[in-house]
C-alpha cells in the first residue's frame, strides 16, 4: 500500500474540498472517543485512516451507490470502531468514486473487514468494481471550526438537507395544496376515530415553507422527527425546533409552525379536534426570524 500521496492535479480539487469537509465533521468525533479512551495526545485522535480510490462501471453506478449507502449506514450503527465515511465522485466522470473511511484503530478496521455487512458489500458489488486502490493517509494538519448551533457552512448546510429530504421515518406522503406557503407534505399515520380520536400526520416542510396561522378546538401536539423548523404564537416571539423538541399546544391558541429558511423540517401532529384556518404569514414576518 502506498503510504503518502500528493494531490497536484485539476482533477484532485474536489477531494480537497472533500477532506476538508470530512476531517472538520471527523475531528470531534474522535477526539470524544480518544479522550473516552483516556488518549489524548494529537497522534491518536486520528488512529487509522485511509483512501479508497474506486472505478465502477458506469452501467452500474447507481446500483453500486445503492449498496455503498447501505453498507456505510450498516456500519455506523453497528460497529463502534467505524467513526467516519465519506464518498465523493469526481466531477467529471461519476463513475470514479472516492471513499474517504476513518477507523478508531487499525484492529477496529480489521474487524471491520470480518462482519457480515461488508462481506455482503462486498459480495454485492464485485461485479460492478472495475478497479480498487487503497491508500493509507496520516493528517499533517486539521484545523476546521466546530458545526455548532451558530456555525453553518453552505456544504454542511446541503448535506443535511439532501440526508432530510431523501430519509424520512414514514413516507413523504401527499403534497399539501391549501393553508401553507411552499412546499410541504402530509402522510397520515393514523386517521383512527378509536381509541383516541386524536389523528397523527407526519408533515414535511421544505426549506421556508410554513402552515398560515391557525388555531385547534381541543389543541395539538408537535413531536419534532427531524430537521429545524419555527413554532409561533400570537404577540410572542417564535421559537426554533430542532429534533427531539415536543411543542404542547393549547387550544384556540393562534399560531403558525414551519421550515426554517435552509433546513427542511419534519414533525408528526397530532390533533384531537377541529383546525380554523387564518390569514398568511407574511414575507417580512418571516423574513425576521433567525437564523
Amino acid at each position: 500500500m502506498k503510504r503518502s500521496i500528493f494531490l497536484k492535479t485539476k482533477k484532485t480539487k474536489s477531494l480537497l474540498i472533500a477532506l476538508s469537509l470530512f476531517f472538520m465533521s471527523t475531528n470531534i468525533l474522535t477526539a470524544q472517543r480518544a479522550k473516552t479512551n483516556g488518549a489524548e495526545s494529537p497522534e491518536n485522535e486520528l488512529s487509522y485512516m485511509r483512501i479508497a480510490k474506486i472505478a465502477v462501471d458506469s452501467a452500474q453506478l447507481e446500483n453500486y451507490k445503492e449498496a455503498l449507502k447501505e453498507h456505510m449506514k450498516s456500519a455506523l450503527q453497528l460497529e463502534k470502531g467505524v467513526l467516519a465515511y465519506s464518498a465523493v465522485h469526481d466531477k467529471n466522470n461519476p463513475a470514479q468514486i472516492t471513499i474517504l473511511e476513518t477507523y478508531a484503530s487499525v484492529a477496529a478496521y480489521e474487524a471491520h473487514i470480518q462482519t457480515g455487512h461488508f462481506k455482503k458489500y462486498k459480495n454485492t458489488v464485485a461485479d460492478m468494481v472495475r478497479s480498487l486502490e487503497l491508500i493509507d493517509v496520516v493528517p499533517v494538519a486539521v484545523e476546521a471550526k466546530k458545526i455548532g448551533d451558530d456555525v453553518k457552512t453552505d456544504a454542511v448546510i446541503a448535506a443535511r438537507n439532501a440526508r432530510l429530504k431523501n430519509a424520512h421515518i414514514f413516507p413523504l406522503g401527499t403534497k399539501i395544496r391549501q393553508n401553507f406557503a411552499g412546499d410541504a407534505w402530509l402522510y397520515m399515520v393514523s386517521a383512527d376515530a378509536e381509541p383516541l380520536n386524536a389523528p397523527i400526520g407526519s408533515v414535511t416542510f421544505a426549506p421556508q415553507a410554513r402552515n398560515n396561522w391557525h388555531k385547534h378546538a381541543v389543541g395539538q401536539i408537535l413531536l419534532v422527527t427531524e430537521g429545524e423548523g419555527w413554532y409561533q404564537e400570537w404577540s410572542k416571539s417564535a421559537r426554533l425546533l430542532k429534533e427531539g423538541d415536543v411543542v404542547n399546544i393549547p387550544a384556540n391558541v393562534k399560531h403558525w409552525h414551519g421550515a426554517t429558511k435552509d433546513s427542511w423540517f419534519v414533525h408528526l401532529a397530532i390533533t384531537p379536534g377541529a383546525t380554523e384556518w387564518l390569514e398568511t404569514i407574511t414575507e417580512e414576518q418571516y423574513n425576521s426570524l433567525l437564523p
